[in-house]
């Protein structure tokens, strides 16, 4: 493993407070392998087997969910040093109900969760189990966010709930959004010309300021229109 590579497995989560040469020989048991794809193509289909953790080392990937009817549903958008589909590998889950695509050009390594047991002879097991159980539990409640977001009645409510929530993870009312409008639309579950309807009136009421992917939450007690 080359020493970049390394260096950016070692600031992923899953290998908090391991040493390089652990990390390493972590990465070796579990089988990993660094797999290069271009926007847009696939790196995990549904339905394929779910023994795999992805980690990605650029970039950035996007898992959305598909319905019989093709609608998508951006499930999260993870971008580099953050890793995917350990949920569903440390689930009952055998089959993925998920597809992960590369949302830019990015470069991913992929572990073998089934060869998990060939790390309990080594002395950093346990850390490594408990960086893997913080890493699902972060991401249970990054779901959870998301659900308190999409539940919100109207489309307005529920950009302005996104937007409160990415201003308040940037420490700042201005921010750019890793999204762009087709996503942000997936990630909301509405329709992309209602939403883009719905950001222009919020930039009229000045509420909002939008350039591109950088907006400002502008502090106002005007409350939303509940039939939008």
């Amino acid at each position: 493993m080359d020493e970049k590579t390394l260096a950016l497995l070692q600031k992923n989560k899953l290998f908090r407070n391991m040493s390089a040469e652990n990390t390493a020989l972590c990465a070796k048991l579990l089988s990993g392998r660094t797999v290069t794809v271009k926007s847009g193509e696939t790196i995990m289909s549904e339905g394929d087997p779910s023994d795999s953790i992805g980690i990605v080392l650029s970039g950035s990937v996007q898992v959305v969910r598909e319905d019989y009817y093709g609608n998508r549903d951006l499930t999260a958008m993870i971008r580099q040093g953050g890793s995917f589909a350990e949920v569903f590998a440390c689930s009952a889950v055998k089959l993925l109900p998920v597809t992960v695509e590369a949302a830019s050009d990015c470069t991913v390594m992929l572990l073998d969760y089934g060869k998990l047991s060939s790390l309990s002879s080594y002395p950093f097991y346990p850390q490594f189990v408990s960086n893997l159980l913080t890493v699902v539990s972060d991401n249970a409640l990054m779901l959870n966010r998301k659900v308190e977001i999409i539940s919100k009645r109207t489309t307005k409510e529920k950009i302005m709930a996104y937007l409160s929530h990415e201003a308040k993870k940037a420490g700042s009312d201005t921010f750019t959004v890793p999204l762009d409008r087709r996503s942000m639309a997936d990630y909301l579950g509405v329709e992309r010309s209602a939403m883009s309807a719905r950001l222009s009136e919020l930039v009229k009421e000045g509420r909002i300021k939008v350039v591109k992917n950088t907006f400002t939450v502008l502090k106002c007690h005007c409350g939303l229109d509940k039939d939008q």
